[in-house]
């Protein structure tokens, strides 16, 4: 891909680790606020992209998840990573005590 004025943006992250998405990029994506987007950290680079409805993926997918499967997944999905961030601040917070760093 070739990067010029239309791929590349200049954007500033602040203290609490918050940035804006390019008007112009959301507004070709199609993503509203409030919104939410998927980000995906791929080597050194962050790929952020539009997280679609369940009404969008079921329309695209048809019959492929039983009524409600799709619900469940999501909420399975959440409660696992919600899960990881709790050990990890606990692992944080130990390293602190320790003073080390694993």
């Amino acid at each position: 891909m070739a990067v010029n004025d239309e791929t590349r943006k200049f954007v500033r992250v602040t203290q609490r680790g918050q940035a804006t998405l390019p008007k112009e990029w959301r507004e070709r994506l199609g993503i509203d606020a409030p919104d939410e987007v998927v980000m995906i950290s791929v080597d050194d680079s962050i790929i952020v992209k539009p997280l679609r409805s369940l009404e969008e993926v079921a329309g695209r997918h048809g019959d492929a998840l039983e009524e409600g499967e799709a619900l469940a997944k999501l909420q399975e999905w959440n409660t696992e990573e919600e899960e990881q961030e709790r050990a990890d601040e606990r692992n944080h917070g130990l390293e602190s005590e320790n003073g080390s760093n694993l």
